[in-house]
């Protein structure tokens, strides 16, 4: 007997698992693009500022992974978890290009911007893959 037809798109639950699963490479990157510039950053780029200020840098985007951790679960249940990864999507793109500014303290906020993101991706990503994959694949998505 031939196997039936599965009820559900494929394209959109590989879509999805893709999606979602950038979450971690975003914070990956963000993590590892930014530490070994950091000396070029105070050499270079912030001469006028202090450079304890330039350290700082680093840490806003480690308090903001905590903070968008926290905040993951407000977001997920006040706008659904789906509507949440998009204005997260959107607010990403925001705040990374704030931390590409050569001015200091737009760069902190948006490093600070970037750990939020990247702290409800992580925590909203795995939740929303969990809920809308099928029982059958469930396991080949990383759920």
């Amino acid at each position: 007997m031939l196997n039936p037809k599965p009820s559900y798109d494929l394209r959109y639950i590989l879509l999805m698992v893709i999606t979602t699963g950038m979450g971690p490479l975003y914070m990956g990157f963000s993590t590892a693009a930014f530490s070994p510039n950091q000396s070029y950053l105070q050499n270079y780029v912030f001469t006028d500022y202090p450079k304890n200020l330039v350290n700082f840098a680093g840490s806003f985007f480690i308090l903001g992974g905590g903070v968008g951790s926290a905040v993951s679960g407000w977001l997920a249940s006040t706008f659904g978890r789906r509507k949440g990864i998009i204005l997260n999507d959107i607010l990403s793109i925001i705040v990374s290009l704030c931390s590409c500014s050569r001015n200091l303290y737009l760069m902190l906020l948006g490093r600070l911007g970037v750990g939020i993101c990247a702290g409800i991706t992580t925590s909203i990503g795995p939740i929303y893959t969990s809920e809308m994959c099928p029982a059958d694949i469930k396991g080949n998505a990383g759920t």
